[in-house]
């Protein structure tokens, strides 16, 4: 068996919606399925919180900050965020065009006079604030340094970024496609600096950071907490299904696009101060109209995923945005239902974990469990019929790995791990009497057959029947 702290503590609010028997149901698929894909899968650790509106909902670590000293992730576990940076840069921008000290339609080149790049297109418009923001710019990806090459990760200094940016050429006209640009939000941050008067780092921390109490925030990586809160961050897996650590980086000229770190604590905070800033309690940071603007394509460009810092998308008619984040031995996601006020945050310390699909899935889970529970309050005294005895784990060998049961609305579910989407194999079980149940589906229809559970000598269930086989309990 894999050496996993699958216990470590989870962080609840002390609301009633966090105490909902619906919501906690849904945070009971949620963590048996992360504990379920972190042992197979051999993820070395992540941590995770849930927010409704000014609520944490729920918060925790899972399996190891640092694998190799047996240091448990927590809620309070420090990671690279990698790109989740330019949430707070565009941000910073947007707050210096409220105040009157640029424009988004400045040309880049207006308050960064160094910046020489060779336009390979004549008839293109200058490279201006607003098209960098929404990688409408032209501008390449990256700089020409080598910084996502292994094993050390060098990154530019801004000296060093200066003196190569005359080296590169734009690869499209200014504001005619979209390009994701790490550059470009590289150069927001000298834009920052200069408008400012301040260093970069300066800035953020007196006029976003501090003023929202993201204490565990921070534009590098810090020094002072490697081998203390900063996870250690691991390799994607090998041919031989193991995770190399990684060596410490700090992201440099590059950090206003990549380089900060945070916790999903902070992550939290940093959402609930979103969904105040719409009804003008942005703590005079940022406007609401200015976050609406960021939170929409460009009217140009309606079809373009990215608004000014933010990455805006539609699942159906739910509306999403965030950003996610990549950088060497860390994945990050932050995933926000503005509408809804519904957030997650995901971090990871290993370079091979798909976040976006962490993130996504905890909201398809928790989100309509949260709006049952807001629809229908129930108080304290409510119970469920009490299946302690039958949850649990049961293993489904030699033709899978195994099947999860859990409280789920007035009964029970199963569901198959490992999965990448264990709402879609979720089946309800009704209960009928005693250890007896049947599946039930959408329509309320039940399965002709039974499932039921066995009780050992010792009066524990030891295995699930169904259909005349059965699976022992793990």
């Amino acid at each position: 068996m894999i050496d996993i702290p699958l216990c470590s503590k989870a962080l609840l609010a002390t609301g009633a919606l966090a105490k909902h028997s619906r919501v906690k149901a849904a945070i009971g698929l949620l963590e048996s399925w992360l504990e379920a894909q972190i042992a197979y899968e051999g993820i070395p650790g992540m941590s995770m919180a849930v927010v409704y509106d000014q609520e944490l909902v729920w918060a925790r670590g899972l399996a190891w900050a640092d694998r190799d000293k047996k240091t448990p992730a927590t809620p309070e576990t420090l990671y690279g965020i990698g790109s989740i940076s330019k949430l707070f840069t565009s941000i910073a921008v947007m707050r210096l065009r409220d105040e009157g000290k640029l424009r988004l339609e400045d040309p880049i080149v207006m308050h960064l006079p160094w910046f020489n790049i060779q336009q390979s297109f004549s008839d293109s418009p200058p490279i201006t604030i607003a098209t960098v923001l929404s990688h409408m710019s032209g501008l390449p990806r990256d700089s020409v340094h080598s910084y996502w090459s292994a094993p050390y990760h060098l990154f530019p200094t801004v000296e060093e970024l200066r003196k190569t940016i005359a080296s590169q050429s734009t690869v499209f006209p200014a504001d005619s496609h979209f390009n994701y640009s790490n550059l470009g939000y590289a150069l927001l941050g000298e834009v920052v600096a200069v408008v400012s008067g301040q260093c970069y780092d300066t800035y953020i921390n007196n006029t976003i950071l501090a003023p929202l109490g993201l204490e565990a925030t921070a534009t590098e990586l810090p020094l002072k907490h490697v081998d203390g809160l900063l996870a250690s961050g691991y390799s994607s897996t090998t041919r031989e299904r193991t995770q190399n650590r990684l060596p410490f980086f700090q992201a440099r000229a590059m950090a206003p696009a990549a380089g900060y770190s945070s916790s999903v604590l902070d992550l939290a905070r940093f959402s609930m101060w979103l969904f105040r800033v719409p009804q003008g309690d942005g703590r005079e940071i940022l406007k609401a109209e200015t976050l609406a603007e960021m939170q929409r394509p460009p009217m140009r460009h309606p079809e373009v995923p990215w608004g000014l810092g933010f990455t805006v998308w539609n699942v159906g008619e739910t509306s999403y945005a965030g950003h996610g984040g990549i950088c060497a031995g860390y994945r990050s996601q932050l995933i926000l239902r503005p509408k809804e006020k519904i957030a997650v945050a995901f971090l990871t310390n290993s370079s091979g974990v798909n976040s976006a699909l962490y993130a996504q899935r905890a909201c398809e889970i928790m989100a309509p469990a949260i709006a049952e529970a807001l629809a229908s309050p129930e108080s304290e005294d409510q119970q469920n019929l009490d299946f302690g005895k039958i949850c649990g784990t049961y293993s489904s060998y030699p033709w899978g790995g195994e099947i999860a049961v859990l409280p789920w609305k007035d009964g029970l579910a199963t569901v198959d791990f490992p999965s990448n989407n264990p709402l879609a194999g979720l089946e309800r079980l009704k209960h009928i009497d005693g250890m007896r149940f049947r599946s039930i589906n959408e329509k309320n229809e039940l399965a002709p057959e039974e499932t039921f559970f066995e009780l050992g000598s010792e009066g524990k269930v030891t295995k699930m029947w169904n259909e005349g086989n059965f699976k022992p309990k793990i």
